[in-house]
């Protein structure tokens, strides 16, 4: 029986590691992270926005990205900010949770792993507060190169394009006092999800290992110069 579980806890491992390596290698191409296998083959590429990296040169609008790693295994919210072309924006809010059996129903059995999608509309004197959001966040400054990213902690990242230049930036914490951050409250203040957000806690060395035992997909990114280090794409 021991080895029985050995044999499988070690298929497990292969499996998540080959998830993972998906993920590192497959470029994101737009539709959002919610559709079917983005999230397993493209989710490292979608953090450093590779799909709007493509087109900002050319791009006349605005468009931004935020995502919160509230321990990628207990929540991750994610925002997409999209000029319309008249003056305003639109907002896609997403969360996605720990599953759960009491959300499945006869209508929809996958409800427990489905995200909560929100639509919204920004007026230009939203978008415009958003901008200063951004500035007094630090968003516009150089991207904190060197920057540890673990999927087992908190941290807030963004990606952007405006005037067809590229930014990035991320803050984790307890480096950045998270709750306070002015783009995070901006977000929540926007958010029409209704999920509340996974509150911020230092993770140390006895977290990390624990998450690490359970057989978990963990991971830790690297913030280069305006983007994540070494994640390779397929354009």
């Amino acid at each position: 029986m021991t080895d029985w579980r050995n044999r499988f806890g070690w298929a497990r491992t292969c499996v998540a590691g080959l998830l993972l390596l998906l993920a590192t290698g497959c470029a994101y191409t737009g539709g959002g992270p919610d559709r079917p296998l983005v999230q397993k083959t493209r989710w490292f590429s979608y953090l450093n926005g590779d799909d709007i990296r493509q087109t900002c040169a050319s791009e006349p609008f605005s468009r931004y990205r935020f995502v919160y790693n509230g321990q990628y295994r207990r929540q991750v919210r994610t925002y997409e900010v999209i000029d319309d072309g008249a003056g305003g924006a639109y907002m896609i809010s997403r969360v996605q949770e720990v599953a759960t059996l009491s959300r499945i129903s006869s209508a929809d059995f996958l409800a427990p792993w489905r995200w909560t999608t929100e639509r919204s509309e920004l007026s230009p004197a939203m978008l415009e507060s958003l901008e200063t959001a951004l500035q007094q966040s630090g968003f516009f400054e150089p991207a904190p190169s060197g920057l540890l990213l673990d999927s087992r902690a908190f941290y807030w990242l963004a990606v952007g394009c405006r005037d067809r230049q590229m930014y990035f930036h991320a803050w984790t914490y307890p480096q950045t006092d998270l709750p306070t951050l002015p783009l995070q409250a901006w977000l929540l203040e926007q958010d029409a999800t209704g999920v509340a957000i996974a509150t911020p806690f230092r993770v140390g060395p006895e977290g990390r290992l624990a998450s690490s035992r359970s057989n978990s997909v963990d991971f830790t990114l690297t913030v280069g110069d305006n983007g994540l280090r070494g994640v390779r794409t397929l354009f």
